[in-house]
């Protein structure tokens, strides 16, 4: 009857899914679809949008990323496939746990595991561990002049106090 009176209306225009920028999170398999692609790129979210679309510009993957960055249904699927996979927290401290076990073994029968748990430990403690100088000073000299020009010819009271204090 509403055929008759309107006579046909057209559908509106969808969008290719590959040019679509919306990824429907909320369906549960999308989630962790989508977390499983980002996890195998090694959580480089905009790799994982492009995997998943490819059609969409390098701009459009972008805002699509973020949105899946900030997306608690996709980051809760992350946790639990990067759990799968033991590349959780918990899973890091039970395997240093397992180093430290083997590495303080004195069972004979564990000597092969005690050497490459302390290779390990020793890895991860000291070989991996970046040393810092401290900053060196750098004065800069004719400062106040140019500063004296530039707020012609009255420093203002925060400079001067900064002057002072580095005298």
């Amino acid at each position: 009857m509403a055929e008759e009176a309107a006579g046909h209306v057209p559908r509106a225009g969808r969008k290719d899914f590959e040019d679509s920028q919306h990824i429907r999170t909320s369906i549960p398999k999308v989630a962790d679809f989508v977390a499983g692609v980002v996890v195998k790129n090694a959580m480089d979210t905009e790799a994982a949008i492009k995997e998943i679309k490819p059609g969409l510009t390098p701009y459009e993957r972008a805002v699509v990323a973020e949105k899946i960055e900030h997306d608690p249904r996709v980051q809760s699927a992350i946790e639990k496939t990067l759990q799968k996979r033991g590349l959780d927290k918990e899973s890091k401290d039970h395997f240093v746990e397992l180093l430290w076990k083997y590495a303080e073994s004195s069972d004979p029968r564990d000597e092969k595991r005690q050497l490459q748990a302390w290779r390990l430990l020793g890895k991860g403690f000291i070989a991996d561990r970046l040393e810092l100088e401290p900053p060196v000073s750098l004065p800069i000299t004719g400062a106040t002049d140019m500063l004296k020009r530039m707020f012609g010819g009255k420093l203002p009271s925060e400079i001067e106090e900064f002057e002072g204090s580095t005298q």
